[in-house]
């Protein structure tokens, strides 16, 4: 075999990262996807008694409050639109593009 032959044959395996890569894009996807429960359950007024309401606003409360305030809700009918739940949406976006570029797929090639 020569030498050019066995550069050409290339082994490649996934980079360290990738793991990495793939569990902090489940977890934004995951806090992006009860985000838009919560929005979407304000925006029709949902019952916050109900368990499963109460359990997705406590769980996003914390993420949102930083935001409140930065516009006026607005009523519509029985439900609220809240824009600070839009702005945390945009910002995990934001964050999760730049955590995803940082941890772009590399293969690693190995002799």
């Amino acid at each position: 075999m020569s030498n050019m032959e066995r550069k050409r044959q290339v082994n490649e395996t996934e980079a360290p990262t990738d793991t990495l890569r793939r569990v902090v894009n489940i977890l934004l996807s995951l806090a992006g996807f009860i985000l838009v429960f919560r929005f979407v359950f304000l925006l029709f007024g949902a019952n916050p008694d109900n368990g499963f309401v109460s359990i997705i606003y406590r769980i996003t409360e914390p993420f949102v409050v930083l935001f409140n305030g930065i516009f006026a809700e607005s009523d519509m009918g029985n439900g609220v639109f809240e824009p600070a739940t839009i702005i945390v949406l945009v910002i995990l976006l934001i964050v999760s593009w730049l955590i995803q570029s940082l941890f772009a797929k590399r293969t690693v090639r190995r002799q």
